[in-house]
């Protein structure tokens, strides 16, 4: 059953604004990190958020409450989630990824994935023949 905040963050999915479009057309096509669109965490629903970096990306409208704001970003810091915050009358979607690039490589993915055993050497022993 779907919580309140699943069901808010599938109707704003229905609704975004301009910005918030036009960069998830660019996001939506990125290899890594993979963005999930108003994904709900906890009391808020996040713009964009990509869960293996624990990076949520926000496009703020005219309207946003600084204060509520930085209570929410805190929130989530305390559980390991970073913020970007974007102004929607100065979107660019390309200096917006590349900033999500550069912070994804200093936020490094916040879990290893496991090998893949086919692309794994067959020999445990190193170069010097240890």
């Amino acid at each position: 059953m779907a919580t309140g905040g699943q069901k808010l963050a599938k109707h704003l999915r229905s609704i975004p604004t301009l910005g918030e479009e036009q960069l998830w057309q660019a996001l939506r096509h990125l290899d890594d990190p993979r963005f999930r669109r108003q994904k709900a965490l906890g009391p808020y629903v996040l713009d964009f958020y990509a869960p293996r970096y624990q990076l949520c990306v926000e496009v703020d409208g005219p309207y946003h409450e600084v204060e509520r704001d930085r209570v929410r970003d805190a929130w989530l810091l305390e559980r390991g989630v970073f913020t970007l915050r974007f102004k929607a009358e100065d979107l660019n979607v390309e200096a917006i990824l590349a900033e999500v690039a550069r912070t994804c490589a200093w936020l490094r993915p916040r879990f290893r994935l496991k090998p893949d055993p086919k692309n794994e050497s067959k020999s445990t022993r190193g170069e010097f023949g240890a």
